[in-house]
């Protein structure tokens, strides 16, 4: 999960206000758009405002943070993200049993690895931030879309 590109509600509302100089409303007409999927932005009623989520496309539940899987954007469950201490890996489990010196040259081949992978996710995040686009809808006028200024 770490490792999959993501988006957040809150940069979502960051960019709106950076847009607009004032916050969202309380029932904002936001969806973002990825690919022809369209993901609708909410407004959660906290003790200090709103709190800004996601409605999952699968699920339907409200969620801070979607990512871009295989199957476009989901939410952690619905894509079927886990946590990098929550897998089990050959390279874990040889590391641990090898001698010291095997762990440092096994050490330094991660490091290769971990460099190759950072560069994907550059490319990855570029191409996801270049296919996303945000719409402002109006109910009133059955979802067609207007320019947010």
């Amino acid at each position: 999960m770490e490792e999959t590109p993501q988006v957040w509600a809150v940069w979502i509302a960051e960019y709106w206000r950076s847009k607009t100089r004032r916050p969202l409303s309380e029932v904002p007409s936001i969806w973002l758009t990825y690919v022809g999927q369209e993901v609708r932005l909410v407004g959660v009623e906290r003790r200090f405002g709103y709190e800004w989520m996601f409605l999952c496309p699968r699920c339907g539940g409200m969620r801070r943070a979607l990512y871009l899987t295989r199957r476009g954007l989901l939410c952690r469950r619905c894509g079927r993200l886990g946590y990098l201490s929550q897998a089990r890996r050959k390279e874990r489990a040889l590391e641990l049993g090898l001698p010291l010196w095997g762990r440092r040259m096994l050490g330094g081949l991660s490091k290769a690895l971990a460099q190759d992978l950072a560069q994907d996710v550059r490319k990855e995040l570029e191409d996801l931030f270049a296919k996303l686009s945000v719409e402002v809808k109006d109910e009133e006028d059955q979802g067609a879309p207007r320019a947010v200024p």
